[in-house]
């Protein structure tokens, strides 16, 4: 009983646990991942147990938590907010200073700045994207795989995990750090004034000034920690793009007054903007025409099914019908980049924005979504 107990405290040791005092909490994801997958998919298996290799390391030195991993981001809590923003500096260090062992990927990220400048070069200058930097200044700020971060500090819901015994937490503090780090570009750590005002000394920062961030209904001054000095990024994604990814795996709000709406439908009838908005819409489209029979119940479970595939995950206390309609935007935002990149490749002269349901028997597969229909 005593081995247990104390096995116990030191897997929790590091956890927040007084949700009488403020926490720290920060998100991390790879940019782009989808896109990687997609594309060099050899490459992306090796470099993401690098990526969690060398992120669990930084997790143990600077006295986090993990609290969860959901494909490629991580979640992780702190009792003292400088200890994450030390873990967060080291983080992208550690990334460019690690040999990835080729340039696939850097390769892969300097094309995706080409497509940005291309479809908007005033929201995307050259001054802002790694494409356009000599290969040598390259080489002293970009490496391998890019790593966005986002830190909140305040108080919040802990609570204990009965089954797991791992703690979780919950409330305005995991919504507005996830939101941070979804504003926040590949390379780029971004923290809010909480962090920054809470920290012993001060930190080199850029301030970002007041941001309107999705779900909160307050704008959040934020800030930009310097990591790497001369790495330059475009506007804070809350502000170019919708930023809808996968991070609706941290909503924790519902709608009581939604309960009998049609989820996939009225969904489905959302029109998506920013980039990858095509694919994103062919991907919607798809699902409606493929759930049109089903009741709500079997639509949410049916959905689940397909984000497991896709390691997508839905957390949080949020009704049925939301948590349907989280799985749902959630699987359309992971699928529609490989939607649209497979259908530029069968079309490859196709304008992304003129591409429409009659289009989708010959323009796209979605893998994981194995129906008697052809996608």
């Amino acid at each position: 009983v005593v081995l247990y107990a104390y096995s116990r405290y030191m897997r929790n040791a590091a956890a927040p646990v007084d949700a009488t005092k403020p926490f720290a909490l920060m998100f991390t994801d790879i940019q782009s991942s989808t896109t990687l997958w997609a594309d060099i998919p050899e490459i992306m298996s090796q470099a993401l147990t690098v990526h969690h290799m060398l992120i669990r390391g930084l997790i143990a030195k600077h006295k986090g938590y993990e609290v969860k991993t959901v494909g490629d981001c991580f979640m992780i809590a702190f009792k003292e907010p400088e200890d994450a923003v030390a873990l967060a500096k080291e983080l992208q260090v550690s990334f460019l200073e690690y040999d990835w062992g080729s340039s696939f990927i850097d390769t892969a990220y300097t094309e995706m700045d080409w497509e940005l400048f291309a479809k908007d070069p005033v929201e995307y200058p050259k001054t802002c994207l790694s494409a356009f930097l000599p290969a040598e200044e390259y080489k002293k700020l970009w490496s391998g795989l890019r790593v966005r971060v986002g830190i909140h500090y305040d108080e919040g819901e802990i609570v204990l995990d009965p089954v797991s015994e791992r703690y979780d937490y919950y409330g305005t503090v995991a919504n507005v750090a996830a939101r941070v780090e979804a504003s926040a570009h590949g390379g780029q750590v971004v923290i809010t004034d909480d962090v920054a005002r809470a920290l012993p000394i001060t930190e080199s920062c850029i301030s970002l000034g007041n941001i309107n961030l999705r779900g909160v209904p307050k704008p959040i001054l934020l800030q930009q920690l310097i990591c790497i000095p001369g790495r330059v990024f475009p506007p804070l994604r809350a502000i170019s793009a919708e930023v809808d990814k996968s991070m609706s795996w941290q909503e924790h709000t519902s709608d009581s007054k939604s309960k009998s709406r049609d989820v996939v439908s009225n969904a489905a009838s959302t029109v998506y903007t920013g980039i990858d908005s095509a694919g994103r819409q062919m991907v919607a489209t798809v699902l409606k025409v493929l759930f049109a029979p089903f009741n709500n119940d079997q639509k949410r479970d049916q959905l689940q099914v397909f984000c497991t595939r896709w390691q997508l995950a839905v957390g949080g206390k949020v009704s049925k019908v939301d948590r349907a309609t989280l799985l749902f935007e959630s699987l359309v935002s992971r699928l529609g980049p490989i939607a649209q990149a497979k259908a530029k490749r069968l079309i490859p002269n196709m304008n992304p924005n003129e591409v429409g349901p009659v289009s989708l028997e010959t323009s796209v597969s979605v893998e994981g979504l194995r129906t008697s229909q052809q996608l």
